[in-house]
């Protein structure tokens, strides 16, 4: 700037150019701190003096239990079938004098049931990824905790009224449920540093079991999971803020970490998504297909599990509520464990580390998906199953990383689009186990179900290779002021254009007489700079030459070269008596916290349906009599029933993704996702009655469930892109997306436990609905979609969050750009091994139950265990691995990604191929449950892969993979249906040679699991990388500006043939 008035500077006007366009610092930015201090101030966070603990992990906890209390409200079904289809209180006299339980449902209404939440999740994953897009995570994840709270406490009363009113409220917690995966992406945006980008049924299946074999029976399960997810949001909405700067618990420590490796667009986010460029990004389309088949089978194997364990494997309620939660209980362990290690081994690069862990979570995880269906006892069934769930947690290392660190800023909408395939899943996974068995035990259907799951796995993992990266895309450059400043330019372009026409110049000189009217002003290549102060402003004028106008009798506007910059750099200054003094600036932590547990509320809403249906077949109460002398149990479905009742849910969840995807863009996550919690909380709460009611209010139910289920992966990724520093992309990626596993570790037992006390399965809707909305309460509280804006965000935690983050990433502006992530190769091979995993994933965890009571078979409280051992250990193994993924720096970003991805899909499906081929029932528990852990490395796979490459949008990576998952739940179950004849059958006939003459029982679904496991890991190692994607840099103002240039090149094509025919015409 010139020093004096009259004065020209000797400044080039790039230089001038380049200090008009950086972007408003927020409040409590440390920007102006030299990167010596920077680093200092990061060195000594521990010494802040406020609490041994970073806020931000605090932020990451509450996610966590918030995600894990949505997942856990889904979960709680799947093991509470076994337990109410055993419920006296079901019974009724059929018209035919036969004595009837309503509770007792057919694999086509337990498929309904299960489905609608698909269905509710896909419609809701729209609306709350366009709530998390306008508001942030804070409010719409609220919602959506209270909505599935509600959901969930309602679901005995529903199941009494009508399997109608049971799908219904299954929908609605489907509807809430969509909230998980935007709420993950906003608080790994938001709240995780980059580089640790990288838990619900391990509780479900063993406390729905308890539930069952105590005296309140398996209801008191679904009220114990609404009331717990009611507090957990009520948690969120106290302790998260959707920007760290806002947060007084955040110090300028912390807050310099969470910022460090962010871009400035990562920081300064505007709300704006360039969604065309992140749907045509190749990276962020291969995150999204990894999503949806993992996704898938995972919805199979966490979903199916606790009938897979009762009915094939023969296990009790009891033992079916704990060896269901067995593969989840893993799958939330190695997740985290493997987010943590994909982070923090620095000497691999992240491509590599992508790499490894998506095929881990897909490559590894198909094998040991196909070794289910082989298992040789029902004891070895049971550890492939939990085996393929826990080693599918890799893809938080995998898939899920490299479409948030590609979409970065945009992480939540990655995320949030994750959320329409995990309703695809639980659309297509349902109807798998529907067109594959034929009944609850049909052991060679289920195998067949194994083995097609395998195959999906393989080839998502195959894909992820060339396309994973760990870069921000370019649409991570693209923000809503730079789309504005391009549509404004070309608009600009465009009126000079139409005044060329006219032919008519003004002097050069002109121009340099304007300055005489400024103070202090001058002019550098025809363009007028005018100084005031600290404030440069360049103009583009236009000016009507009125004088001009009359001389010539013209309609004429002159335009001049300037345009308008304003440039304001005054950084925010806080003294140490502003500073927060609460939680050692690490209130991103108790984002990440309230986000999962409300996530889990989310998913256990989905779940409580899965154990249910076995207490429900049981329930006395549901006996009607048919009229012809019979009697009918309004709540023993069939197959094709349950089918159904699974599959509307990812329907709900496919369509709700469209609508929670769009309002996370144009809210942000706080409301959307508050929204979708208290329709997966209502749901829940009514699904009982709607059971009760009719089989069609159940299915509507549960596509509501489904809708509401809808916003987790959106929330998810606005919660990453927002709150999440880039160093802890794989930690907060791998906590918030451990909300299945820990969900379905507790859903099951909880249901269980319901299901055999005197509340019987109905308590344990109306539990889970009301915990849905006292999480979702807290979430509405705490969660600000602006890190900036929260009061106990301080700046030393603000600058952490903002740290190495582009400017694009931070100064969001909503707009993604669709078409360059879903055309991202990266991103695609993100997807498909998100697809493959989640597909093997829900097929273990769903099935786990039915898997170890009809085919090995255990009790059901036998079953109610093991189904849950997966869960259990996946969840803090994931936990753990995005941990190391964040901390390891020694290796390169993408040998972490490619070897946890390796683990979580390779090495899982191995573990899921011997889950059908082991010699004991002991044997099969072991392999299922190693299975479920080793898939929890892929929080350090292509999990956290997804979320390097998206950056800024990585929320829509990451609603995609919901997506995906939505597409496991309808393909899982469909796998089950066509390779599996009955629920006991266990061996089957496969022919090797290409040509497949018998797809029959879980050996084969195992075997095709497995084998989609390798091909996405296969997939996964070329295109791994912990780079931001080019789609990274597009921006809403980018945009603008190139479609502007575009339409000028045009314009100058038109007139130059335009001047060539006149030339042509020109008489000689």
């Amino acid at each position: 700037m010139p020093s004096a008035a009259g004065k020209r500077p000797s400044t080039s006007v790039n230089d001038l150019e380049a200090s008009t366009v950086s972007p408003i610092k927020p409040k409590k930015s440390i920007d102006s701190i030299d990167e010596e201090s920077k680093t200092d101030v990061i060195d000594d966070e521990e010494d802040d003096g406020r609490c041994c603990i970073p806020f931000r992990f605090i932020v990451i906890f509450v996610g966590l239990l918030c995600l894990v209390a949505l997942q856990a409200n889904i979960t709680v079904i799947n093991l509470a079938f076994v337990c109410m289809s055993e419920d006296d209180s079901g019974l009724y006299m059929g018209n035919n004098g036969t004595l009837i339980n309503r509770f007792v449902y057919t694999p086509k209404q337990k498929g309904y049931i299960i489905s609608a939440v698909a269905v509710g999740t896909f419609i809701g994953a729209i609306v709350f990824n366009w709530l998390h897009a306008k508001f942030g995570a804070r409010w719409p994840f609220f919602i959506a905790g209270l909505i599935s709270a509600v959901s969930t406490v309602a679901i005995p009363v529903m199941a009494e009224q009508s399997i109608t009113m049971l799908v219904a409220v299954r929908f609605v917690q489907g509807f809430a449920f969509a909230a998980d995966f935007a709420a993950v992406g906003v608080i790994c945006v938001r709240w995780a540093p980059l580089k640790e980008t990288a838990i619900a049924f391990t509780l479900t299946n063993p406390i729905v079991g308890a539930f069952c074999t105590s005296q309140w029976g398996w209801r008191a399960a679904f009220y114990a999971f609404g009331a717990v997810t009611t507090l957990l949001f009520l948690l969120f909405l106290v302790v998260y803020k959707d920007d760290p700067h806002k947060h007084k618990a955040v110090s300028p420590r912390e807050l310099a970490v969470i910022e460090k490796d962010k871009t400035a667009e990562h920081l300064y986010r505007d709300g704006f998504v360039p969604y065309k460029e992140i749907c045509m990004d190749r990276t962020v389309l291969v995150v999204w297909l990894n999503s949806m088949i993992e996704i898938n089978t995972a919805v199979l194997l966490l979903t199916y599990a606790p009938i897979y364990f009762s009915k094939v494997l023969g296990f009790t309620i009891t033992e079916t509520s704990y060896y269901a939660s067995l593969g989840a209980i893993f799958h939330a362990a190695i997740k985290m464990s493997v987010g943590y290690l994909s982070d923090s081994m620095g000497c691999f690069s992240e491509r590599a580390k992508l790499i490894f862990f998506n095929t881990i979570a897909a490559g590894v995880a198909a094998f040991t998906c196909a070794g289910i269906g082989f298992a040789p006892s029902r004891e070895a069934g049971v550890f492939m199953l939990t085996l393929t769930a826990s080693i599918m947690a890799a893809n938080a290392g995998g898939f899920f990383k490299c479409g948030a660190l590609v979409s970065r800023q945009y992480a939540h909408f990655v995320l949030a689009t994750m959320q329409m395939m995990k309703c695809a899943a639980h659309i297509i996974g349902p109807t798998m186990v529907t067109l594959l068995t034929d009944y609850d035990g049909d052991a060679k259907g289920w195998r067949n179900v194994f083995i097609l799951n395998c195959v999906l796995m393989l080839c998502a993992n195959f894909l992820f290779y060339p396309f994973a990266t760990d870069k921000p895309a370019e649409f991570t450059k693209i923000t809503k002021e730079s789309r504005r400043l391009e549509i404004d330019e070309r608009r600009r372009e465009k009126e000079e254009r139409k005044a060329e026409k006219t032919n008519i110049r003004l002097p050069n000189s002109f121009p340099f007489v304007v300055p005489l009217l400024f103070h202090r002003s001058y002019i550098v290549r025809g363009f007028l700079f005018v100084t005031f102060k600290n404030l440069t402003v360049k103009f583009y004028i236009t000016f009507i030459i009125d004088s001009l106008i009359e001389r010539l009798s013209l309609d004429l506007v002159a335009i001049l070269p300037l345009t308008i910059t304003i440039k304001v750099n005054q950084p925010y200054s806080m003294s140490v008596d502003d500073e927060p003094t609460v939680c050692c600036s690490r209130f991103r932590y108790v984002i990440l916290l309230l986000g999962l547990l409300c996530l889990v509320v989310l998913q256990a809403n989905v779940l409580l349906i899965n154990l249910a249906f076995i207490c429900m077949s049981d329930d006395p109460s549901g006996v009607y009599d048919t009229g012809n002398g019979t009697t009918r149990n309004r709540f023993d479905y069939d197959p094709k029933e349950k089918g159904l009742i699974i599959s509307i849910v990812a329907v709900g969840t496919i369509l709700g993704a469209f609508l929670f995807n769009w309002l996370h863009q144009k809210f942000g996550a706080r409301l959307p996702f508050f929204a979708a919690g208290i329709i997966s909380a209502a749901v829940t709460f009514a699904t009982p009655t709607l059971a009760e009611s009719s089989y069609y209010a159940f299915i509507a139910g549960r596509f509501l469930l489904g809708v509401s289920f809808s916003a987790d992966f959106a929330a998810a990724g606005v919660i990453c892109v927002v709150w999440a520093p880039l160093a802890e992309t794989a930690t907060f990626l791998g906590v918030l997306l451990s909300f299945g596993p820990i969900a379905f570790s507790f859903t099951n037992p909880v249901v269980g436990a319901f299901c055999t006390s005197s509340l019987g399965w109905r308590g344990s809707f109306y539990t889970f609905g009301v915990i849905t909305c006292v999480l979702f309460t807290i979430w509405i509280i705490l969660y600000r979609d602006e890190p900036r804006n929260h009061k106990m965000v301080p700046k030393s935690e603000l600058s952490l969050i903002e740290q190495d983050k582009t400017d694009e990433h931070v100064n969001r502006d909503g707009f993604v750009p669709y078409w360059e992530v879903c055309t991202n190769p990266t991103i695609i091979v993100v997807w498909v091994n998100s697809l493959i995993e989640v597909n093997t994933v829900i097929i273990l965890l769903t099935y786990a139950p039915t898997y170890f009571n009809k085919v090995l078979g255990f009790s059901v409280a036998e079953t109610s265990f093991y189904s849950s051992l997966g869960s259990i250990i996946h969840s803090p193994l994931k936990i753990l691995v995005a941990v190391i993924s964040d901390y390891v720096t020694c290796v390169p970003e993408k040998w972490k990604l490619c070897f946890f991805n390796t683990i979580a899909t390779a090495l899982a499906g191995l573990a899921c191929l011997s889950i059908g081929f082991v010699p004991s029932k002991e044997m099969g528990v072991a392999a299922l449950t190693l299975c479920c852990t080793l898939m929890a490395a892929n929080s350090g796979g292509f999990f956290k892969c997804g979320a390097l490459v998206s950056r800024q949008y990585g929320h829509f990576v990451m609603s995609q993979m919901q997506m995906t998952k939505c597409f496991a739940h309808l393909i899982g179950p469909t796998m089950v249906s066509l390779l599996t004849s009955s629920d006991h059958d266990h061996d089957g006939i496969i022919i090797i040679a290409f040509e497949v003459k018998e797809l029959l029982g879980w050996r084969n679904v195992y075997m095709v699991n497995c084998i989609l496991l390798f091909i996405a890991n296969f997939l996964f190692y070329p295109f791994a990388t912990g780079e931001p994607a080019a789609f990274t840099k597009i921006t809403k103002e980018s945009r603008r500006q190139d479609k502007e240039m575009k339409k000028e090149e045009r314009r100058n094509k038109k007139i130059a043939k335009q001047e060539s025919l006149e030339m042509t015409n020109i008489p000689i």
